[in-house]
């Protein structure tokens, strides 16, 4: 009998001792996996970049960086425009004759539309601003005046009226409208014309802006500014979205008209930037603005503020007026190079 006892109790000691081991052994190996999990989940990658116009995080790294600018018709005959709401930054200076274009800027060709246009030709002063935003210049022919000073520049350009391959006519708008205001360009017939050219694809771009938060000590919640006798525009601020929705005046009809694409998207920016230049006749016809050294104002957030610019063949420059460079809020930005005569026109409430 204390023999079967004594059997027991040896089997029972080399049990508890057998449990004994095996939970020392699970408690030092289980802190390796919950190490390798936490390095996982905290390691991330942002695969995109900053656009440099719009300062949202929305360039996929593995597009064409070079920028692209697209002219396009801004007169009645050519609204609406097509796939003109794309663009990241818009541009509108006058021609001729009081009447203006856009210069469409898009960070880079693969934001390009399928479509867009109406292209227009080429001009003195948006040759000038292209060439100092660096972006590769979409244009249907142009002046005399604009295409020399392509050819002084150098600019790296696309022609509507010499490159059938980049660019075609638009049956239905050469029917509706005639062949002025039915040259179309995109994406596919861009990226395709960058290898026949030869031009680098991937330039990097400085942003003309910082963005951030800042706001005017002047309200702003409308602006309206003059270019000419023919081109008066307004903008409307949007409580709620933070933008502003861009209007035509139609002299004609005495209404303000919204401009919408063909597609019936608005215009809706987060930032107007005025900039006051002296206006200059190339000849009977064509304009030009002196644009190295000159002021104006800085609408977004529902206020207004004073700044400085300077558009040169070294660049593009906007300063706060205490010469700082100019904050502007996340989102597109429509700039408008006026004749200083009409400065006296812009207004705000």
């Amino acid at each position: 009998m204390m023999k079967k006892a004594l059997l027991f109790i040896t089997v029972l000691a080399l049990v508890l001792c057998c449990f004994s081991g095996c939970g020392k052994k699970e408690e030092e190996t289980q802190p390796t996996p919950t190490t390798t999990t936490m390095k996982q989940t905290t390691t991330t990658t942002n695969p995109y970049l900053q656009n440099p116009y719009t300062g949202e995080y929305d360039i996929d790294k593995s597009s064409h960086t070079r920028p692209i600018g697209v002219v396009l018709g801004n007169n009645w005959k050519s609204r609406p425009q097509v796939g003109l709401e794309k663009a990241d930054m818009y541009i509108e200076i006058e021609t001729e004759g009081g009447i203006t274009r856009f210069l469409t800027i898009f960070a880079n060709a693969d934001r390009l539309p399928d479509k867009i246009g109406p292209c227009r030709s080429a001009r003195t002063p948006s040759v000038k601003v292209a060439y100092s935003l660096g972006v590769v210049y979409c244009h249907a022919g142009g002046s005399v005046t604009g295409k020399a000073k392509i050819r002084s520049l150098r600019l790296a350009d696309l022609d509507g009226c010499s490159d059938s391959t980049a660019f075609w006519r638009d049956k239905s708008l050469l029917y509706s409208k005639g062949t002025e205001y039915s040259m179309m360009t995109g994406r596919e017939e861009v990226i395709a014309a960058f290898d026949r050219y030869g031009y680098d694809k991937d330039r990097d771009v400085k942003s003309p802006f910082v963005f951030g938060n800042k706001k005017g000590d002047n309200p702003a919640k409308k602006a309206t500014i003059q270019f000419s006798g023919y081109q008066t525009i307004k903008f409307e601020y949007n409580e709620k979205t933070k933008q502003y929705t861009k209007w035509n005046w139609v002299g004609a009809d005495g209404i303000w008209e919204k401009h919408v694409s063909d597609s019936g998207a608005s215009l809706d920016v987060s930032n107007i930037i005025v900039c006051y230049a002296r206006k200059s006749m190339e000849n009977k016809k064509t304009c030009d603005f002196a644009m190295e050294d000159g002021t104006g104002y800085v609408i977004s957030g529902g206020t207004y503020r004073n700044i400085k610019y300077s558009i040169t063949n070294d660049g593009v420059s906007f300063k706060e007026e205490d010469g700082k460079d100019l904050t502007v809020a996340t989102g597109k930005s429509y700039i408008c190079i006026v004749n200083s005569a009409y400065r006296g026109d812009t207004s705000f409430e």
